[in-house]
């Protein structure tokens, strides 16, 4: 029987045929002779020395050995498992040995320690072909994970890959695998991030584990405070990658959104982007987030959240803001953070959550309109709380009609910024706030009819032309009773913008439809604009003495003005003068030059 086997590797093909046929017919189950066991380390040997002696007829014999060595499977284990342990430096023996072994399967589970040992050789192919056959070993090759952990740091990506692959096979706790999730080497951390993604449904349970005990424990007088938070960190970014998959692991993970440490934070908003990328304009997933995460509770946190650096976490936190629909008091300081981050985040909430924003708002233009001075700690800083509630209101649009009476009482205050936010706030609320009665009666409501005209007119002079015409159409509402303000009226006939001037001419037909002589200025009406204000028209000659045009040493000096003005910029100098021609084709070419100079004037001062 011994010979036959050694037969059986001859180098002749026929013989080789010859032997195996007789082992068959001597004995059908010759592979559990003992004759074939007692052959077993002459056999092991001439395979050895087929691989480390090529010839140029090996190749066959080596496969002949090979197959006869996997028809012999048990028995031939323990002699293959001394042959991959060996101190040889030729290689070629030692890796069809370990393929047999991985072919023999379960029943070369015994081999497992000499595999683990070979993990380490220094042959890259050698690791390669353990870590497979370990691998097919699944769970009875547990004891090759230290090793196989080494393996993962490996320099060839392709011992790197068979050791995850086994790793995978071997379904190793999850418990003993976190660990390595913050390994030094980007090379274990990278492998077993993939290796708990392939086994993901076994591994949420615990990866939820390690992020609900970072949010829950306190990290005082906790040990590897920053090594635990660099697990919280992985575990975060880990659960993202499982997709939808980890949706499970949502309410945790909204937890960490209300975390104090910032890294934290924004490893909570993309794991949350990656589970569902929808997730900030589902309105219900939010409230839903926002309950997980402590509901009114996590308002302050969330707050914080507004001046982080990073756009995404600011816009969590927003969306997060807007679903409590509880936070106005608290944002409404936010109007006048120092940060343009936290304040243009704050403006962007209350607009969004609207019509709940209006009795925090109106109380808020209430306070600042009719409050002394005096009353008022910081005035400035009331000033910009009160632009802001005012500029909200106007983007909260229609739905803040409620607010009109509120509004149209910072149409008389003495601030112009807040004049002109509040004028801005009623246009965007209703293109026609002019004609609501409540406006008038709610400037009446502060001191009297007579008072209130006054303030009005003071808006006559504002700087901002959208001011002015708002004050002339809101005094004609007042009627007859605003009598004592025509002589302001008259002198916004002359006024550099065309839109006043028409507003003051209909707002004297309105309130004195008896026409009165108008004051003589530099700069006369014009007759569209005045309808019957404007004096009778004289005749040519006398209109051409009337209205003249400047000499040309004056006309030079203007152009010479605006050229300083505009640094020697003779091209915009040119821009303007045919923008404000296209507007006013009526006007002299000196009366054009002025209106220009005074607008820019106006507008840097």
């Amino acid at each position: 029987m011994s010979a036959l086997l050694i037969a059986c590797v001859d180098v002749d093909a026929s013989v080789r045929k010859a032997a195996f046929d007789a082992l068959n017919s001597i004995d059908p189950n010759w592979t559990h002779n003992s004759e074939t066991q007692k052959a077993l380390p002459r056999l092991t040997k001439e395979f050895k020395h087929l691989y480390c002696f090529k010839k140029s007829y090996s190749e066959e014999v080596s496969k002949a050995a090979d197959k006869l060595l996997r028809q012999i499977g048990k028995p031939a284990v323990s002699y293959l498992a001394n042959l991959i342990v060996e101190e040889e430096d030729k290689i070629e023996y030692k890796i069809h040995a370990i393929w047999i072994l991985k072919d023999i399967g379960s029943d070369a589970t015994s081999a497992v320690p000499q595999l683990i040992q070979v993990l380490s050789c220094k042959a890259s192919k050698v690791r390669i072909a353990a870590a497979e056959a370990l691998a097919n070993f699944r769970t009875a090759a547990k004891a090759a994970i230290p090793e196989i952990f080494v393996g993962l740091a490996d320099r060839d990506v392709d011992v790197r890959e068979a050791m995850l692959t086994c790793l995978v096979a071997i379904e190793p706790e999850v418990a003993d695998l976190l660990p390595f999730l913050v390994h030094k080497n980007p090379n274990v951390r990278e492998a077993v991030a993939d290796a708990l993604i392939q086994i993901r449904p076994q591994a949420l349970p615990a990866l939820t584990a390690v992020v609900l005990q970072w949010c829950t424990n306190s990290k005082a007088g906790t040990e590897n405070v920053e090594t635990n938070q660099k697990m919280t960190e992985a575990v975060l970014q880990l659960l993202g990658k499982f997709g939808p998959d980890a949706s499970v692991a949502m309410p945790t993970i909204a937890l960490a959104l209300v975390d104090p440490n910032p890294t934290i934070k924004l490893a909570a908003v993309r794991a949350l982007e990656n589970i569902d990328r929808d997730w900030l304009s589902d309105p219900a997933v939010v409230k839903a987030i926002v309950s997980f995460a402590g509901g009114e509770a996590a308002i302050p946190e969330l707050i914080v959240g507004l001046a982080d650096q990073n756009e995404d976490v600011r816009k969590a936190m927003m969306a997060c803001l807007i679903a409590t629909e509880t936070a106005v008091p608290d944002l409404l300081p936010l109007l006048v953070d120092k940060n343009p981050n936290v304040r243009e985040a704050a403006l962007d909430i209350l607009i969004q959550i609207g019509s709940h924003t209006l009795p925090a708002l109106i109380r808020i233009v209430s306070q600042g309109c009719t409050k002394s001075r005096t009353d008022i700690d910081n005035v400035e800083q009331y000033q910009k709380m009160t632009e802001a509630a005012l500029q909200v209101l106007g983007e909260i649009g229609s739905d803040a009609s409620l607010a009109m009476p509120t509004i149209a009482l910072a149409l008389v205050a003495p601030n112009p910024t807040i004049k002109l936010a509040a004028v801005r706030a009623l246009g965007n609320i209703d293109h026609n706030w002019v004609s609501n009665p409540a406006i008038v009666k709610a400037i009446v409501s502060l001191a009297g009819a007579e008072a209130a005209i006054s303030k009005i007119v003071v808006g006559f002079t504002d700087r901002n032309s959208d001011v002015r015409k708002a004050m002339v159409r809101c005094l004609v509402q007042f009627g007859a009773t605003a009598k004592p303000a025509v002589p302001n009226l008259q002198r916004l006939l002359t006024d550099l913008d065309p839109e006043v001037r028409k507003a003051a001419a209909d707002a004297l037909m309105q309130i004195d439809p008896k026409p009165t002589a108008i004051e003589k200025h530099a700069d006369p009406p014009s007759r569209d604009t005045l309808g019957k204000y404007f004096r009778p028209e004289p005749s040519a000659s006398a209109q051409a003495s009337h209205i003249h045009s400047k000499s040309s040493s004056q006309l030079h000096s203007l152009k010479r003005d605006l050229l300083r003005l505009l640094q020697g910029d003779s091209q915009a100098c040119q821009r303007l003068i045919e923008l404000e021609r296209r507007k006013n084709p009526q006007r002299k070419e000196d009366e054009l030059y002025e209106i220009v100079i005074y607008q820019l004037v106006r507008d840097r001062r």
